[in-house]
């Protein structure tokens, strides 16, 4: 079984614990807005920031390297980029122990299960669907609770005459 998380931790946790032989990928738009997060807030400049995230997510990237050789030699061009933009250790430790384990099994996944198709995987067609069922439950309890009143004011009505 394959599922697609993004990086609630509870969830990851919980997932692995009903279906201990899970295989997770992660939403790459996630990753890639934590990225971009984590280094405006450390302060890394624009541009070093924007040459970071497309050595890990465009095209050309480690997240769509079609196999393994390919993705080592991303993986050590990033990671040369981000020593010699001389940028701090915390930033580079931050995308080795967060980032990159997110994209390395997600390449990993996509190479053996052909079916999920060989580019980045993202959680958009599940937010959208998780946004209508939250309309539709709001909508239905609101009714619930919309009609209890209603209800309840002409019973206490009754209960007062």
């Amino acid at each position: 079984m394959v599922t697609g998380l993004d990086e609630e931790q509870a969830l990851v946790n919980a997932a692995k614990t009903a279906f201990p032989n899970l295989k997770q990928l992660y939403c790459m738009i996630h990753c890639t807005d934590n990225a971009r997060h984590y280094m405006a807030n450390a302060g890394v400049s624009v541009q070093i920031r924007e040459n970071v995230l497309a050595r890990l997510f465009a095209c050309n990237g480690v997240a769509e390297a079609g196999d393994e050789v390919t993705m080592d030699n991303r993986i050590s061009d990033v990671m040369q980029y981000l020593r010699q933009s001389n940028i701090d250790e915390t930033t580079t430790t931050y995308i080795q122990e967060r980032i990159l384990p997110k994209v390395i099994p997600n390449n990993r996944l996509k190479w053996k299960e052909v079916w999920l198709g060989q580019h980045q995987w993202t959680n958009n067609n599940s937010e959208s669907a998780n946004h209508l069922l939250k309309i539709k439950v709001s909508d239905v309890t609101n009714f619930y609770i919309s009609n209890f009143t209603d209800n309840w004011t002409i019973v206490h009505m009754w209960m007062v005459a």
